[in-house]
């Protein structure tokens, strides 16, 4: 793109709104959220494939997604069960697994530059706080 905002490439081009792009930390892949379903999913478009996947067929809204370090996973935070959960799956699809489950909002999930933690909000004491958990969940 030059200075004066011309001379963009269009990466996506469908009716539903994309947001939130996140470059892969190989640069070889954007992830984002988009509405193409009747809710919000996590889609990976691979740049030198033109081609594009859906990580979460699933109900509910996924959100807040950050790439693990080695590129190999995903955490989001998803409202699936009806609250906001923290999850990971696969870059490539699949093997999603739910790390929270609690009664409290947990969303905005980041992983460490390590991939050892991940980093989230809660309101499980009525706030907003930050949070540190294990990548495993645990």
């Amino acid at each position: 793109m030059d200075s004066d905002g011309n001379n963009t490439i269009g990466l996506t081009d469908d009716s539903a709104m994309d947001s939130n792009p996140q470059w892969s930390p190989d640069g070889e892949r954007i992830m984002f959220t988009s509405n193409r379903t009747s809710d919000w999913d996590i889609y990976v478009l691979y740049l030198e494939k033109d081609s594009l996947v859906n990580l979460n067929l699933s109900p509910g809204d996924d959100l807040k997604l950050d790439w693990s370090p080695d590129g190999d996973w995903v955490v989001f935070q998803s409202d699936r069960n009806g609250n906001n959960d923290i999850y990971i799956a696969a870059a490539e699809g699949g093997n999603q697994q739910q790390l929270i489950e609690s009664p409290f909002a947990d969303i905005t999930p980041q992983w460490s530059p390590t991939g050892e933690q991940i980093a989230f909000v809660s309101y499980r004491n009525g706030n907003a706080e930050l949070y540190v958990m294990n990548s495993n969940g645990r």
